[in-house]
C-alpha cells in the first residue's frame, strides 16, 4: 500500500473512536485514523507532555541535589547551587557545571604553580593580591594562603567528583528528553492508512457486462478498471526494497545445446497475506504464487521479410507481427491465455507473451532473444535492427490460498477452513481478481507501458532522437519479466484498495445489497490516504 490513485472525497472513514488493525510487517498493531490537522495536534499535545514531565524530572533532581549536597564547610559549594537553581533545564546546567568544573581545574593548577616547592624562592616575597574572585568580603587572604595544600587538594578533588557526576545526571536528563520526543512521536504515528467507506465500494457483477465475449470478454472488461493503479505498480516496481524482499526470481539455465542469445527464461514466486491487502478479518490469509517463463520457437510457423506469423498452443488462431510496422511508438507486447484452462478456471493457468521488437532500429547491439540485432548497417541510417523471428514467451502460473496450516486451490477459497472473510469477497472479487495471472490482466490494461522495455523509447531518455530508436543493449527480456512480476505483486496487494476507486461502467455495483447500500460489514479493510495520520 505504498502509492496513491485519486479518488473523490475521502473513501475512508475517520475518528477516534474506529480503532483498526494496522498493516505493518513487524505485527500488528492497534489504531486509529484522523485527519492530518487533528493528527498534527495530538502528537503536539504528546511531545508538550514529553516536556512537561521532563520538566518535573529536573525539579525534583534539583531539590534531590540541593538537599543532598549541603555546602559544610566549603563556601564554593554555594555557586554551583545557584547554576543549578538558575539554570532553567537539564542541557543548560549541564553546561553551565561543566564551565564551572573546568574553572576549578584552573585554579587547582594556579594553586599548585605558587606552592613554594614548585616555584622560584623569590616568589614567595610576593604579596597576594585581593583580586581573586574565590576571596569574599572580610577574608583574609593570608588565612587562606596558610590553608593546608593537602586539605585544599582533597576538597577540591571531592568537588570535582560531585561536580562530574552532576553534569552526567544532568546530560542524561537533556538526552532523554530529546530522545523521547523523537522516538514517542514515532511509536505514535503509524501511517496514513484509515477504514475504508463502504459508501465507496464499486465492483461490477460480470453477468451484467453482457456475455457476447465470454469470461474473457467480461473480465477485460472489469480490469480496465485498473489501468490507473496498474500504471502506478509498474512505475513503482523497480526498484523498492520492499519488492525486492517480497519477490523471489530466479533466472533458469539454458537447456543443454541452447545457445543464451537464444534462450532464456525465468522462475519466479511471491506471496500476498491479509495484511499486505488491509484486510481486518483474515490478516494472516495468504496467496502464495508461483510461476516460470521461458522462450518458445515452436509458436513460429512462418517467417516472410515482411512479417512473422505465430499459431498459439498449436490450434488455429495465428497472429502476425509485420516488420518494420508503426515506428513511431515503442515496442508493444501481446498477452495470450489458454482459452480452455480459463473456461474450466485451473489453478495452475498457462500464458504466453510476443512482442514486436522485429524491424526496430537500435544504437546498440544485442544477443538478447528479444533484442537481437543483425550487423551494422551501411546506408546511412541507423547502426542496427532488431532481427525477425523473435521467439514466443510461454509461461505457466499457480496459485493456491493458505491459512492457519490450511491451503486450497486460489478458485476454492470458501472451502478453506477458519476463514472469516466477509463473502462478498469470497465469492464475488477474489475468484475473478485471481483467476488469471496478473502479470496478463495488468499488462492487457496498460497498453504500451506495459513492460520495462518501454523506456528503451528514446522519447523518454533522449527528446533527440524519435520514438523507435532503441537502446537494445541495456535490457533484455529476462529484466521484462522480473518487472512484470513486481508490478504484478503490488497490483495484487492493491485489490481492496482499487475497489474504492472505481466507477461505475453502467454495470450493477455487485456490492451493493437489495436496498442499494453497501453492507458496512464487506468495508473490512483499510486503504491508505494522503490526508490521513494513523495513531496507535
Amino acid at each position: 500500500m505504498d502509492h496513491f490513485i485519486d479518488t473523490p472525497d475521502d473513501p475512508y472513514i475517520t475518528g477516534i473512536t474506529k480503532r483498526f488493525t494496522i498493516p505493518s510487517a513487524s505485527g500488528e498493531h492497534s489504531g486509529v485514523a484522523l485527519k492530518t490537522s487533528a493528527g498534527y495536534i495530538i502528537i503536539s499535545l504528546y511531545l508538550l507532555m514529553v516536556v512537561y514531565i521532563f520538566r518535573v524530572i529536573w525539579d525534583l533532581a534539583v531539590l534531590v541535589i540541593v538537599t543532598l549536597w549541603t555546602p559544610d564547610k566549603d563556601s564554593r559549594r554555594f555557586l554551583p547551587f545557584v547554576i543549578i537553581w538558575n539554570s532553567g533545564g537539564a542541557g543548560q546546567a549541564a553546561r553551565l557545571m561543566w564551565g564551572y568544573c573546568k574553572a576549578i581545574r584552573t585554579k587547582r593548577k594556579k594553586s599548585k604553580n605558587q606552592d613554594p616547592e614548585f616555584q622560584d624562592p623569590t616568589a614567595q616575597l610576593q604579596i597576594p593580591l585581593p583580586s581573586d574572585p574565590e576571596v569574599v568580603s572580610g577574608e583574609n587572604p593570608e588565612s587562606r594562603s596558610n590553608e593546608s595544600p593537602e586539605k585544599s587538594s582533597k576538597t577540591g578533588s571531592n568537588s570535582l567528583w560531585w561536580l562530574a557526576l552532576f553534569i552526567c545526571i544532568y546530560g542524561v536528563i537533556w538526552v532523554g528528553q530529546l530522545a523521547a520526543g523523537v522516538f514517542i512521536s514515532g511509536k505514535i504515528w503509524k501511517g496514513s492508512y484509515a477504514l475504508a467507506n463502504p459508501d465507496y465500494i464499486f465492483y461490477p457483477d460480470l453477468d451484467s457486462l453482457g456475455g457476447d465475449n465470454g469470461t474473457g470478454g467480461r473480465l477485460e472488461k472489469v480490469f480496465s478498471l485498473k489501468a490507473p493503479s496498474g500504471l502506478l505498480a509498474l512505475r513503482y516496481g523497480d526498484p523498492r526494497l520492499e519488492v525486492e524482499e517480497r519477490v523471489i526470481t530466479k533466472e533458469l539455465n539454458p537447456p543443454e545445446g541452447q545457445s543464451p542469445n537464444l534462450w532464456a527464461g525465468l522462475s519466479y514466486g511471491y506471496n500476498i497475506t491479509g495484511m499486505d491487502m488491509g484486510l481486518q478479518s483474515d490478516p494472516r490469509l495468504t496467496l502464495v504464487v508461483n510461476g516460470s517463463c521461458h522462450t518458445d520457437y515452436t509458436w513460429l510457423v512462418n517467417s516472410t521479410g515482411e512479417e512473422d506469423t505465430y499459431r498459439a498452443w498449436g490450434g488455429n488462431d495465428t497472429f502476425r507481427i509485420k516488420r518494420n510496422g508503426d515506428l513511431g511508438f515503442p515496442p508493444r507486447v501481446t498477452f495470450f491465455i489458454n482459452d480452455n484452462q480459463l473456461r474450466e478456471r485451473s489453478s495452475n493457468m498457462s500464458y504466453a507473451m510476443i512482442i514486436n521488437t522485429a524491424g526496430y532500429y537500435s544504437r546498440t547491439p544485442s544477443e538478447d532473444p528479444w533484442y537481437s540485432t543483425e550487423q551494422p548497417r551501411t546506408n546511412g541510417t541507423h547502426s542496427y535492427q532488431v532481427l525477425s523471428k523473435r521467439p514466443v514467451l510461454s509461461c505457466w502460473e499457480a496459485k493456491r490460498w493458505h491459512l492457519k496450516g490450511q491451503d486450497v486451490e486460489h478458485t476454492q477459497l470458501k472451502k478453506l477452513p477458519g476463514l472469516n472473510l466477509h463473502k462478498f469477497w469470497v465469492e464475488k472479487v477474489f475468484p475473478h481478481e485471481f483467476l488469471v495471472p496478473r502479470v496478463v490482466s495488468l499488462g492487457s490494461v496498460t497498453g504500451l507501458h506495459t513492460f520495462k522495455s518501454r523506456s528503451l523509447s528514446a522519447t523518454f531518455y533522449n527528446r533527440v532522437d524519435p520514438s523507435y530508436i532503441l537502446d537494445a543493449q541495456s535490457y533484455s527480456v529476462v529484466s521484462d519479466i522480473e518487472h512484470w512480476v513486481k508490478a504484478s505483486w503490488i497490483s495484487d496487494r492493491g485489490v481492496l484498495r482499487d475497489t474504492t476507486t472505481y466507477r461505475s461502467v453502467g454495470g450493477v455495483n455487485s456490492a451493493e445489497g437489495p436496498d442499494g447500500s453497501v453492507d458496512p460489514s464487506i468495508a473490512g479493510f483499510v486503504i491508505e490516504g494522503v490526508d490521513v495520520y494513523t495513531l496507535s
